[in-house]
């Protein structure tokens, strides 16, 4: 019998694997033209102005199918690129939902319990597959949400189901969370606290400031910098 024997030293080599979850405006998607080399977006939302600057190819995610069409391009290596963002999964999660609803069978009341269950499949499914990308780092992005849970409100990224949020954060061995303090300064958090869940298994700094562009240039501290460190 035949093993494939990897080294923890060679893991960072299958490429990088990111959940970035903030409010609006905090630049989720300018982040994503911080990456190095070759880089896909994969735009479920209408907010790739601030990249027009930027020489980056973008694929339009108008259908669940269109993005598993992507996937299975990217995996087959029909498409190679260095970064794939996924912007984002908020969107992608109210497309799955939306796409259920037309089906007759989901959409009678009755079957709500069915509907979120096949939701939670789907959604994990989407999230599963681009995680175990080999060779890419893939970069996923989310609004976030306050949620209630045990008397207390926390964080969490904004995506139908609070069973799926709880179980995305899990997913990724690198979950950003973003905030910006009272002198505007964007701020990434990558541990978790009282109000938010964050991580970071590669252990990068537990609260990294980025860095602003200035006349063009290329920001010092960024989303691509932070994955930079990693590899």
């Amino acid at each position: 019998m035949e093993f494939n024997i990897k080294n923890t030293k060679d893991i960072a080599k299958d490429g990088v694997k990111v959940l970035l979850y903030a409010n609006s405006g905090f630049g989720k998607t300018t982040q994503l033209g911080t990456l190095e080399g070759k880089t896909l977006i994969l735009s479920a939302e209408s907010g790739l102005l601030v990249l027009k600057d930027k020489d980056i190819d973008v694929i339009d995610i108008t259908s669940i199918q269109t993005l598993g069409e992507v996937y299975v391009a990217l995996a087959s290596g029909e498409l190679v690129y260095d970064n794939i963002g996924l912007d984002s999964l908020t969107e992608i999660g109210e497309m799955i939902v939306s796409e259920l609803l037309e089906d007759e069978y989901y959409s009678d009341p009755s079957n709500a319990f069915v509907l979120w269950k096949e939701y939670s499949k789907r959604m994990m499914n989407i999230c599963k597959k681009f995680r175990d990308l080999k060779g890419v780092n893939v970069i996923l992005t989310s609004l976030c949400e306050p949620v209630e849970a045990n008397g207390t409100m926390r964080y969490l990224p904004q995506i139908p189901a609070k069973k799926v949020q709880t179980k995305l954060v899990s997913l990724f061995d690198e979950v950003y969370y973003g905030t910006m303090d009272k002198d505007g300064k964007r701020i990434v958090h990558t541990r978790s606290s009282n109000i938010f869940d964050a991580k970071s298994r590669a252990n990068v700094a537990d609260k990294i400031a980025l860095s602003e562009t200035v006349d063009g240039e290329d920001a010092e501290v960024s989303l691509g910098s932070i994955i930079n460190s990693i590899k």
